[in-house]
């Protein structure tokens, strides 16, 4: 299998100039921690469904640079502060995120024992340091006083409707903590049917960002939802339920 190379000219100087833009800094390290984490991604990929999206040029832009522009919304993450990617899948966009900002404390939430799996191998194969991974649903884990109110920051990416993800991710924000919601076209429609949500949850929309506006070959919105006081007890409600009947 032929790996990605820096004489991929068109895929190493996007992703340089996307670091750049976004003032990322280390960008020769960073980019082969991400070498070495997709080479792991494909191979693993032929066996798991991990991504529909796994060939270098296309990752550079679809996964990290998408990660990447997370901290358009939080620039805190050069700070020590803990994240939780919710649902992270093949690791996306948690890990690509601790590659380029490793001060942070990472944790990794997944239900599926396969993609855990590869998360796990991944973190070990390309060394980083303050990671931990959950295995479970966010229904339960979330009761956990582990996991309650314990996050500066929660990002999620392709999880659910920002109505459910509102009550997934809230529980595990510390109170002025922040959810990071990764959006397509239709976020404004989202937004108005979590209102209900929010409002239950103690959370607010703080602001909006429209990615393309700092790096034109990027798509989607990033919504930055704060929780403003502590989440009720009901919150979040028993495994499943959430996604049937969101608030």
């Amino acid at each position: 299998m032929k790996s990605p190379a820096w004489s991929n000219n068109y895929s190493a100087v996007s992703l340089v100039e996307g670091m750049n833009t976004l003032g990322i800094r280390n960008q020769g390290e960073v980019t082969t921690k991400l070498m070495s984490y997709h080479r792991e991604l494909e191979k693993w990929n032929t066996k798991i469904n991990l991504t529909a999206v796994s060939d270098w040029e296309s990752s550079v832009s679809r996964h990290y640079l998408d990660s990447a522009c997370i901290c358009l919304a939080y620039p805190e993450l050069n700070k020590r502060i803990k994240v939780l990617d919710i649902g992270t899948g093949a690791g996306i966009p948690g890990i690509p995120l601790k590659i380029m900002f490793p001060s942070i404390h990472l944790t990794l939430l997944e239900a599926t024992l396969k993609k855990v799996n590869f998360v796990q191998h991944v973190v070990e194969k390309i060394n980083l340091s303050s990671v931990d991974i959950l295995t479970g649903r966010a229904e339960d884990l979330a009761r956990d006083s582990n996991c309650r109110c314990q996050f500066d920051l929660v990002i999620a990416r392709a999880v659910a409707d920002l109505a459910v993800l509102v009550e997934l991710s809230m529980p595990f924000c510390r109170k002025g903590g922040v959810l990071i919601a990764l959006k397509g076209k239709n976020y404004v429609q989202e937004i108005k049917n979590a209102s209900k949500a929010m409002e239950e949850l103690r959370a607010s929309v703080d602001s909006i960002v429209d990615v393309s506006n700092h790096l034109p070959s990027q798509n989607g919105v990033l919504i930055k939802i704060i929780k403003y006081d502590e989440t009720p007890e009901k919150y979040p409600r028993r495994s499943g339920i959430p996604s049937k009947r969101p608030l």
